[in-house]
């Protein structure tokens, strides 16, 4: 699985939506959605992230 921009991708996702990145990107994926969406969160954005370590992806998924 190749590399996903991880910004853009999460702040376009509409809620429930889930979309696959590679794992890989995982410990990108959780800083970015600790500390670089702060305006998202502060307006209501809000994401989870589910790892499958034995596929390799991590599922994100929008719940608001």
């Amino acid at each position: 699985m190749g590399k996903r921009p991880i910004v853009s991708t999460l702040r376009s996702m509409k809620i429930d939506e889930e979309v696959i990145f590679g794992i890989h990107q995982r410990i990108s994926l959780m800083g970015t959605i600790a500390n670089r969406l702060d305006v998202e969160r502060a307006s209501g954005m809000s994401w989870k992230c589910k790892t499958d370590r034995e596929a390799g992806i991590v599922t994100v998924k929008r719940v608001s």
